[in-house]
């Protein structure tokens, strides 16, 4: 896998949620969001993304974004995250 690549689709992709409000982002804690692209050229990558509470309920959120492309970096992904607290600010 080709990690310069892979860290540029994952932090582009990882934009959409950094855009999402704090209300929109805490609305989806739990859920998986699994994605499948393709780089320019032509590697297969599989993107995934949870939203988690970061320690309480109903603190801040993490955003962990994970990319691999079925290799062996399946069983250890490349990831990316950020922590949005309730007042709009983030962390990392």
């Amino acid at each position: 896998m080709d990690e310069d690549t892979a860290r540029s689709i994952l932090s582009a992709a990882l934009q959409e949620y950094r855009g999402t409000p704090y209300q929109g982002l805490a609305g989806i804690v739990g859920q998986l969001d699994v994605r499948e692209v393709r780089a320019p050229d032509g590697t297969r990558y599989q993107l995934e993304f949870q939203v988690l509470w970061d320690g309480k309920t109903g603190g801040a959120v993490r955003v962990l974004g994970a990319i691999d492309d079925g290799g062996l970096r399946a069983f250890r992904p490349l990831t990316l995250d950020f922590i949005r607290n309730p007042d709009g600010s983030y962390s990392g």
